[in-house]
């Protein structure tokens, strides 16, 4: 996973606990599915300070994206 997150982002995403990381990624909105989907395989990079994870969706291979705040 370390090749896919910028230096930033890997630190971001380390510093959220293993079961919210599982939670985040599984609850991620496929536009394409018009449902809820798992995103495969996840890529990080911090934006304005905060992380964004992008990826497919699981099922249909459709982009998808998720904005995690940083407070």
């Amino acid at each position: 996973m370390n090749d896919r997150f910028t230096p930033k982002a890997l630190t971001l995403w380390n510093n959220i606990p293993a079961w919210a990381q599982e939670k985040i990624l599984s609850n991620v909105w496929c536009t394409k599915c018009q449902a809820v989907t798992t995103m495969v395989p996840p890529h990080g990079q911090v934006k304005g300070g905060d992380l964004l994870l992008t990826g497919t969706c699981k099922r249909c291979g459709t982009k998808v994206a998720r904005l995690i705040e940083n407070e």
